[in-house]
């Protein structure tokens, strides 16, 4: 089992120079040690080949990534593991991550301090049922969305995985009005929820991605890794050796056999995989903003997600992630910590969200929240249009991996490096 990570821990990678391989040529080289890196060097040395892993920082993980602050774990962007992924479950045991869920569900922000729960009633049947009288009265949920609801799981649920992926043409605000979910329910609990997921205002991510992702949650969880989000590339580096990492090394060029170092040292390779964003020169990024602060008083009494369902205001969704996983503060920290999101690049929120806040809550109890830190975060997820980028195979230009060249989730990145290291490996027969 993994020890949760905390501000006093040794990276799992051991950065000792004196380890690493004395040779100058290997089996493959992969340049980016994100989640998609990871993976392309995990498939890539089960394999029998010698594999050389080059990191630019100092540090594992590349977008996912924790900081602690004052006690708190603190990710760089709200990220959640799907239990259900099935590329995760190839990269890594997931009983090392030492999970926790969140309920599945969410509390819906109507305005004036007023809260409405919509529970999973497959996985908590009594929670639902106490909710359902309540919800009757609420005046974006009818009967219809509800049955809706239900058929769209059955649907996709029922089907092979690969029926999520056909391309029907639509974007998922199409595809969910097209099931008949009245616009209503679709602004007040579709859309936040969903702009959380794809980073996206306008839910023109393709339809397709949506199918999948709803597959996901419905077949398994969100959870969070004792520790944060960074416990699961840490995770992934433990399953390789500590010779394989080069950190803190500046990268000038890339070919498909060779590597140029910014200390002019050339390395070369049978094979190249270029996994850092700056390897897919054309990604669009979307952004997101998080702001943290520690609260005596926890503003909400369980592991849910709150969803803003007015459709106004900079906050998107907010949750407390110590309700979901203790491991999120430090022993004998006793605050609770509160994870607000945000869509898009806002580098000076503050003010504008905790006027907001104190509608949610009220103003006394935001004014003795204590502000930890804001990430903003304008490459956060790339734009995905529907097609499967096609890796190149061009004689002079390294293999890409990462979400951007598959697709934008954690499956999609660890997707990519697997078949990234899969194509590498076809170059030795």
């Amino acid at each position: 089992m993994c020890a949760p990570v905390n501000e006093n821990s040794a990276d799992t990678v051991n950065q000792t120079p004196a380890l690493y391989p004395v040779q100058s040529r290997w089996d493959v080289i992969v340049v980016g040690a994100g989640v998609a890196g990871l993976r392309a060097a995990q498939v890539a040395y089960a394999a029998g080949k010698s594999v050389l892993i080059i990191e630019t920082t100092e540090r594992i993980g590349g977008r996912i990534a924790t900081d602690w602050v004052e006690g708190f774990a603190l990710d760089r962007g709200f990220q959640v593991v799907l239990t259900a992924y099935p590329e995760l479950k190839k990269a890594l045991h997931l009983e090392d991550l030492q999970l926790k869920s969140f309920v599945s569900g969410a509390w819906v922000f109507t305005g004036n301090q007023t809260f409405y729960p919509l529970y999973d009633p497959l996985r908590h049947p009594i929670k639902a049922f106490g909710s359902l009288f309540k919800s009757l009265s609420v005046p974006f949920l009818t009967a219809k969305d509800i049955v809706q609801t239900i058929r769209l799981r059955w649907d996709i649920v029922s089907k092979p995985e690969s029926a999520c992926w056909n391309n029907d043409g639509l974007s998922t605000l199409e595809y969910l009005r097209q099931r008949g979910f009245s616009e209503p329910f679709i602004a007040a609990f579709w859309m936040p929820f969903l702009r959380g997921v794809f980073l996206d205002a306008e839910l023109s991510t393709p339809a397709s991605l949506f199918r999948f992702i709803f597959r996901m949650f419905a077949l398994g969880t969100a959870a969070l890794p004792a520790g944060g989000m960074e416990t699961l590339p840490k995770t992934m580096a433990s399953t390789l050796p500590s010779g394989v990492f080069r950190m803190n090394m500046g990268v000038q060029s890339a070919t498909a056999t060779s590597v140029l170092l910014e200390s002019g040292e050339t390395l070369q390779a049978t094979s190249v995989i270029g996994a850092t964003p700056s390897t897919s020169e054309k990604t669009v990024w979307r952004g997101t903003t998080c702001v943290y602060y520690g609260v005596a008083v926890s503003p909400i009494n369980e592991a849910v997600l709150v969803l803003n369902g007015t459709g106004r205001g900079l906050i998107n969704t907010l949750c407390v992630p110590t309700w979901v996983h203790p491991a999120y503060r430090a022993q004998g920290t006793k605050e609770h910590l509160v994870s607000v999101s945000l869509l898009g690049v806002h580098p000076n929120p503050r003010q504008a969200i905790e006027s907001e806040l104190a509608n949610w809550f009220g103003n006394e109890a935001v004014d003795s929240w204590r502000w930890l830190k804001t990430d903003v975060i304008p490459h956060a997820l790339p734009v995905w249009c529907g097609a499967h980028p096609i890796l190149p195979t061009m004689k002079d230009t390294p293999i890409v991996c990462g979400d951007g060249a598959s697709y934008p989730s954690l499956n999609g990145a660890l997707f990519s490096g697997a078949s990234a290291a899969n194509q590498a490996l076809s170059t030795f027969y």
